[in-house]
């Protein structure tokens, strides 16, 4: 089933991991929120999240990083979040 709508991951965790390969999945390309622009380098370099779920490897070509959430709120349709909780 294709959603109808850009989607976005806010957090960069191992569950915003997890639902990100998921959703990528069904999806033609996702926007992705994380705070750290480091992270999303080291990300993008290894092609895989390089503190969770190491083993997955995800086409980063089909992905939007992003640290500016404003941004990434303004241009998804659907935002899924995948964050701890206190």
């Amino acid at each position: 089933m294709k959603l109808s709508g850009k989607i976005a991951i806010m957090g960069g965790g191992s569950w915003a991991t997890a639902i990100a390969k998921m959703v990528l999945n069904r999806e033609g390309a996702i926007n992705w929120y994380m705070r750290r622009d480091d992270r999303i380098a080291d990300f993008k370099w290894l092609g895989h999240n390089p503190s969770y779920l190491t083993g997955v490897k995800f086409d980063i070509k089909r992905i939007n990083f992003n640290s500016n959430i404003n941004e990434v709120v303004r241009d998804s349709d659907i935002l899924i979040f995948a964050t701890p909780s206190p």
